[in-house]
């Protein structure tokens, strides 16, 4: 059906296409800026606070690890007791190995997970800058020493024949 020109709705067609254009335009600028709003949502939770508030990656400082290893006490964090207090009976545990030396190997012991079964456990040691967990009877990759027990506040090794014990620092002291 064609729409003769003549006819008295010529009035009110020509209105109703132009603002068809116009509705057509703003409902186009509004689907952008709803598209733009939810990109932006994506993006931000990945953009690190700091460059959000402005600070660029190369004015950020850097520690280097010596200075984390300075300033972390673990004394102080382990005395904070943040998983409560052990309920294995550590003084049976160490007086078994109360004799047995610290040992000379250069290791460093940085966690535990201590059972009350002694062939469980696991320890979290450092060697040559690289951390690696063990389990009893486990041999610590670069050495001949093997986990003999995982307690409290260290481990019982054997090294060569020796019973040892390596302890977190500065507990030995």
């Amino acid at each position: 059906m064609t729409i003769d020109t003549n006819t008295p709705f010529r009035s009110l067609i020509y209105p109703l296409q132009q603002m068809k254009r116009h509705l057509h335009n703003i409902i186009t600028l509004l689907l952008a800026f709803y598209l733009l709003n939810i990109i932006l949502q994506c993006i931000r939770p990945i953009t690190p606070t700091s460059l959000q508030e402005g600070m660029t990656q190369s004015t950020m400082p850097i520690a280097k690890p010596s200075q984390i290893r300075e300033r972390t006490n673990i004394i102080t964090i382990q005395q904070l007791h943040l998983f409560g207090l052990p309920e294995i009976d550590t003084h049976q545990a160490n007086y078994q190995f109360k004799i047995a030396p610290e040992t000379a190997l250069n290791l460093t012991l940085t966690g535990v997970v201590a059972s009350s079964e002694n062939n469980n456990g696991a320890a979290i040691i450092e060697n040559k800058g690289q951390q690696k967990t063990y389990g009893v009877n486990d041999k610590i990759d670069g050495t001949r020493a093997v986990i003999q027990q995982v307690l409290v506040d260290r481990i019982v090794i054997r090294n060569v024949n020796k019973t040892e014990t390596l302890m977190f620092d500065g507990e030995g002291d």
